[in-house]
């Protein structure tokens, strides 16, 4: 069944240019996400959700996702944090019900969807994010957590299914698309710009070390939008991980570098 208003099938690269977006999720590729398994298939993807701060509405398709079926999921709404998979992000847990959610996720050693919350309400997340292990690290005195997420692949978070004790939500995968086949010229350029960034700030060995080290595209890219766009908003990393190209992703972090560049470099002559 075809979502209302839907118009007849355009070329990927038509929709691509007209939405900005791609319609066509493409899984290639053995996976697993979501505590789920995914064969290797080629489908079109159901999903509806609204974009970050560039205002863009999506409408896809519905054709046939019986092999990316959304699976249950805790819900941990980060405040102030994009996660990028795939990647470890060091997060602070302090709301009771996350902190249940945390304690819960570790006993049971599954995985989890996080989002970034929007505006100030707890329970108002954006409809892209990620799915997750937890680690975690230590209990402070207080009762706040320090834990570790182990982002794995991002996912839309379609339904929310629980608010008590905490959040649970129907998540399905959304594979990133590494089919671009100037994805390396795009991961070179992000890499330069991002070394002419390191170059301008005191050293920071551990990072550059990271950023040499970073051969897959998907690592490089989730690296540069965690550890380098200092000045980037909230929206603006939203808006990245919400591209599922990722030669396209990085172009966008190449562009972001470029502009935290030049304002360093202005800051400097000052």
């Amino acid at each position: 069944m075809l979502s209302e208003g839907f118009n007849p099938p355009l070329s990927e690269r038509a929709v691509q240019k007209r939405y900005r977006i791609h319609f066509m999720i493409l899984i290639r590729r053995n996976a697993a996400a979501v505590g789920c398994a995914l064969p290797g298939c080629q489908r079109h993807a159901d999903l509806r959700y609204h974009g970050s701060e560039a205002g863009f509405y999506a409408r896809i398709a519905v054709t046939d996702v019986s092999d990316n079926p959304p699976v249950d999921a805790p819900l941990l709404v980060l405040r102030g944090i994009v996660v990028f998979p795939p990647s470890v992000v060091p997060v602070a847990v302090s709301r009771p019900a996350a902190i249940r959610l945390v304690d819960d996720a570790v006993t049971a050693g599954g995985v989890i969807a996080v989002s970034a919350q929007r505006d100030d309400d707890p329970e108002q997340c954006y409809a892209i994010g990620a799915s997750a292990r937890v680690h975690r690290l230590v209990r402070l005195h207080d009762g706040t957590l320090r834990i570790a997420l182990q982002a794995l692949e991002r996912v839309a978070i379609e339904q929310i299914t629980q608010r008590e004790p905490y959040l649970r939500a129907l998540a399905r995968a959304l594979p990133d698309r590494t089919d671009d086949p100037d994805l390396a010229a795009h991961a070179q350029e992000a890499r330069k710009r991002a070394r002419e960034l390191l170059d301008a700030l005191p050293p920071n060995e551990e990072l550059r070390t990271q950023l040499d080290s970073a051969d897959d595209p998907r690592h490089l890219a989730a690296l540069l939008a965690s550890m380098c766009l200092v000045r980037a908003s909230l929206a603006e990393r939203q808006t990245l991980l919400e591209i599922d190209d990722v030669g396209e992703r990085l172009d966008r972090i190449s562009a972001l570098l470029t502009q935290e560049l030049a304002i360093l470099r202005g800051h400097l002559r000052m």
